[in-house]
């Protein structure tokens, strides 16, 4: 029994709750940078809220929407730019064949390298990292209880179809359907300011992880997870190849 005036602890007050949005940059002008006409990224901040943390990759035009989110937002949070989102160490490292050409078309480049598995996981890695640096953070408790935290990460379309590709699975007809063959399978590529939602829920020793697309147009209807055990082996490899990068103690 409670002592008089002891307030019991609801499962609620102890559960962490942070929420990753992982997506396209905005649009781009002529001259490549974010439009100045594009108000979605500060539409999307307004959404979240001031407990908002925005990472970003290294593109001019995807640092332009997260620092767009955060203005909407109203946060005092500064975003924070991350190799992972981008990745192009590792990948230009491996493959300085699959860097694209002058002559090159994007979308050409683009299905070059997602044709190649290992490069293909390659680029995945980074946004698997993200997503296991925020499950040890709640699974450490570095956040308080009761906390309901926003993560939006802006990153490139390539990303964010090798990664899908990669970690994806999706109920189709009674069956586990593992990435895609061809994009179109989930309702094309990504678009500019499309963003997919990882939810990590952490109560005590319990874990539930949630995946669902933002845009209701894209699988209306499908169950979507992530491949867990995917995730981790492609956090696991990057992790262990950009040790190998960092010059010895």
């Amino acid at each position: 029994m409670n002592e008089v005036g002891e307030i019991p602890q609801s499962p609620e007050q102890d559960k962490i709750t942070l929420t990753l949005q992982i997506g396209r940059h905005g649009e781009k002008d002529e001259k490549g940078k974010l439009s100045p006409i594009d108000t979605k990224p500060s539409e999307l901040g307004q959404r979240l809220g001031p407990l908002t943390k925005v990472f970003s990759a290294f593109m001019p035009r995807v640092v332009q929407t997260a620092e767009k989110i955060s203005e909407g937002a109203e946060t005092s949070y500064v975003p924070r730019q991350r190799a992972e989102l981008v990745n192009s160490g590792l990948f230009r490292m491996y493959y300085p064949e699959y860097v694209r050409q002058k002559d090159e078309d994007y979308d050409t480049w683009e299905a070059r390298v997602m044709d190649n598995p290992r490069a293909r996981e390659i680029i995945a890695s980074g946004i698997a990292t993200q997503i296991e640096h925020f499950r040890e953070m709640a699974r450490r408790q570095k956040v308080a209880p009761g906390s309901n935290l926003n993560f939006p990460q802006v990153t490139h379309d390539l990303e964010i179809a090798a990664f899908l590709k990669e970690a994806l699975i999706r109920e189709v007809n009674g069956q586990e359907v593992h990435g895609f063959e061809n994009i179109n399978e989930i309702g094309g590529p990504i678009s500019e300011n499309e963003y997919f939602d990882v939810r990590i829920e952490r109560s005590g020793d319990s874990e539930n992880i949630s995946f669902s697309f933002e845009n209701p147009q894209r699988l209306p209807g499908i169950n979507c997870r992530l491949d867990l055990g995917k995730v981790e082996e492609l956090a696991k490899f990057y992790k262990e190849e950009m040790a190998k990068q960092s010059p010895s103690a």
